[in-house]
């Protein structure tokens, strides 16, 4: 766990709680305090660090001019945003650690991402993304994180990680996918950890996978899996050592 000694909270047009609150959990692992702020924060502090959390905010993102090179690690969570997300996204182009959860975003795509060549970690939770098209993740070729939790993602095209080569941990927990192709995760020979959790998956067998070298865990708990073929899988998968069922 990375740890600072201070994290300020900014951002265009938030409005924020009504008192300065006591830190919570982030969701965001590199930050270590977060607070809520009353009224706007000033613009000098926006370039002081390179972690923010927002909580609870309403973001009118309006016609941003100014960006903050600074920022490295951003979490967003349970606030809503009012105008083109893109443009948001401009302000923080150098975003290695994104954290979006629970928040209000209409019309989202992930293709609103793109604009964040150096992501190396993307989270998003409570957001529907949809089915996961071919190429969608073509710009994010640093990506080794990726947590697409509670996205309703029904299906996954055979291509969509076709330039996703460096992921390392692939979390899928909490959608609706019914099936895993083996084409699937072909292109993603560095993968650790694979998480599948609470979808509607009926089987796991070797066939399912592709020849994965540096798999390590897969988490399948809470489908219809009763039983899984270790040792074929291990046939693929040569460092796999943990399945959750």
């Amino acid at each position: 766990m990375f740890t600072y000694p201070v994290l300020i909270l900014f951002f265009l047009g938030i409005t924020q709680a009504a008192h300065i609150s006591t830190p919570v959990v982030p969701v965001c692992e590199g930050a270590t305090l977060v607070y809520e702020y009353k009224g706007p924060i000033p613009e000098d502090k926006l370039r002081t660090g390179d972690h923010v959390h927002i909580i609870s905010s309403e973001i009118d993102v309006g016609n941003p001019s100014t960006t903050f090179p600074n920022l490295l690690h951003v979490a967003i969570e349970k606030s809503s945003f009012k105008g083109d997300f893109q443009k948001f996204m401009t302000t923080i182009p150098s975003v290695t650690r994104l954290v979006l959860e629970n928040n209000q975003v209409e019309n989202f795509k992930i293709d609103n991402l793109n604009v964040l060549p150096n992501l190396e970690i993307l989270g998003i939770k409570g957001q529907s993304v949809g089915n996961l098209n071919a190429g969608i993740f073509s710009k994010f070729v640093h990506l080794k994180e990726l947590h697409l939790v509670s996205a309703n993602i029904g299906a996954i095209d055979d291509m969509a990680f076709d330039h996703a080569e460096k992921l390392e941990v692939l979390d899928l927990s909490r959608n609706k996918l019914t099936s895993l192709s083996e084409k699937t995760l072909g292109p993603l020979k560095n993968l650790k950890h694979l998480m599948l959790n609470h979808n509607q998956l009926k089987a796991l067998a070797a066939e399912h996978l592709p020849e994965l070298p540096e798999l390590e865990r897969i988490d399948v708990e809470g489908n219809e899996i009763t039983e899984v073929d270790l040792d074929n899988l291990k046939k693929k998968c040569p460092k796999l050592r943990v399945v959750r069922i």
